[in-house]
């Protein structure tokens, strides 16, 4: 062979080589991509071809629950990181054409470009964006926080491997949810046991559920959690195609639940903590078999006062509404309504989602919602770590349906709940509940608590602990 020969066969080896380690490197960041996001989204991507459809999700109409988002669907290139795409349609907002059919959010052409990275690994996505905090400052009020992470999180937990959400502001996760006035998310894991025992007391002993199965524990915020349990199927097997999602807040040395919801029973009326007269006409959207949704009215410390039963779908999810009568208990007093279907196979409680309510003529038990101080110490991991020597601390608890607001410090450890000290009372103003308090130049390990009593009975939450050397 001669010389030219020579150098057109290296030539052409050399090549080949290149197209194959090209094509190596694509297909390994391909699938590095694939692992750091979840698959496809849960419902269909069509058209094909260069695009797919990936939902947002935005507020519509009267915005009266922060919580409550609905879907919008786009049309974006396709791409392997679906999480992405869907993150990146939420931070651009609605379109002019969606703000006229009525759908808001913080989120618009100012924050379009905010996104930095989205990870997903061992079910939590973590969110990481340029800080958008002073083209939204009005996103750190309480309603204001609740709806933004509500957008977010629906936009995000709508793929099934991402259970848990973590942002950050240019990779500081305690700068974003300080700027939202809430503790960062912490592995608590020594609480999980604490909070998956609640749950299943208040599935078997109030909703019914004969032996649930439980799943995984995600903490919500500092001194919240949820807890997701599954019904057995008839041969003992865990049902994951059913799950029971149970919320929990931390207080008074224990856990409570809040409510439970189903995707598969969707309550609109009534809504969490209103007073009901018999009958009470409950709406709201399922599917059961033969559409049959059970309503059973219970009263704390007296048991079941009252059942019915609603209609829904019984192949896709539809609307119910109707009336269900009950015996109206003597005292005042709270209780809850409890959705829930019962098994084709054996008559059990499969999933529930439940309501607490209380009963005509007797006030709401007060509802205490965000909890600020100053000077603005940073909690972390539900930590205020107060500045050497004494000093003052001023909390104010956005507090309704109280006449009397107290604040407590109650030592760390386990049955401790009678050295609880009473640090004061709050003085009232505008909704809000303040107290100053002047702590000593002594060490402190403890919980502060906030106790607010009204004519509806007492509700206490523990917002964060606190440490003095």
């Amino acid at each position: 062979m001669n010389t030219v020969s020579k150098r057109r066969l290296w030539a052409t080896i050399g090549a080949l080589a290149g197209v194959v380690l090209v094509a190596v490197g694509v297909t390994f960041f391909a699938i590095r991509d694939r692992a750091a996001e979840p698959g496809g989204p849960p419902g269909p991507t069509p058209p094909g071809g260069d695009t797919m459809v990936v939902r947002v999700y935005f507020h519509q109409g009267q915005a009266d629950d922060p919580a409550r988002v609905v879907p919008v669907e786009r049309t974006v290139p396709r791409s392997e990181q679906v999480a992405t795409a869907a993150l990146g349609q939420l931070l651009a907002g609605p379109t002019a054409a969606e703000r006229a059919a009525g759908y808001h959010s913080f989120f618009s052409s100012a924050t379009a470009d905010a996104l930095i990275s989205v990870r997903v690994a061992n079910g939590v996505a973590r969110a990481d964006f340029k800080d958008f905090s002073r083209i939204i400052p009005n996103a750190s009020s309480s309603y204001g926080s609740a709806a933004l992470l509500a957008e977010l999180d629906a936009t995000l937990k709508q793929f099934p491997t991402v259970k848990s959400t973590v942002y950050s502001f240019e990779g500081d996760v305690a700068a974003f949810y300080e700027w939202l006035q809430l503790a960062p998310p912490t592995d608590d894991s020594g609480q999980d046991a604490a909070v998956t025992e609640a749950a299943r007391a208040f599935l078997t002993d109030v909703a019914g559920m004969n032996r649930p199965v439980p799943g995984p524990v995600t903490r919500t915020g500092s001194g919240t959690a949820e807890a997701t349990f599954y019904s057995r199927t008839p041969d003992g097997q865990p049902n994951k195609a059913l799950a029971t999602i149970v919320s929990l807040r931390r207080g008074g040395g224990g856990w409570s639940v809040t409510g439970t919801r189903t995707a598969n029973i969707l309550v609109d009326q009534p809504r969490a903590g209103q007073a009901i007269t018999s009958p009470v006409t409950v709406t709201g959207r399922a599917v059961a078999f033969e559409g049959t949704v059970t309503v059973r009215v219970l009263a704390d410390g007296k048991g079941e006062i009252g059942r019915g039963f609603v209609t829904g779908g019984g192949d896709v999810i539809r609307p119910f509404s109707g009336p269900v009568t009950f015996t109206p208990p003597a005292a005042a007093g709270s209780g809850w309504l409890v959705f829930f279907e019962e098994s084709a196979a054996n008559g059990e409680v499969i999933n529930a989602t439940s309501v607490r309510v209380s009963f005509a003529g007797q006030p709401a038990a007060p509802t205490i919602g965000a909890v600020t101080w100053q000077p603005p110490i940073p909690a972390g991991d539900g930590w205020l770590r107060l500045p050497d020597g004494p000093g003052t601390l001023t909390v104010t608890a956005e507090v309704t349906g109280a006449d009397r607001v107290e604040f407590y410090s109650t030592p760390t450890g386990t049955e401790t709940e009678s050295l609880a000290k009473l640090l004061g009372t709050g003085v009232a103003q505008n909704g809000a509940w303040t107290l100053t308090w002047a702590y000593p130049d002594e060490p402190l390990l403890a919980h502060f608590s906030v106790v607010a009593v009204g004519p509806g009975g007492r509700t206490e939450i523990m917002p964060f602990n606190l440490y003095h050397d």
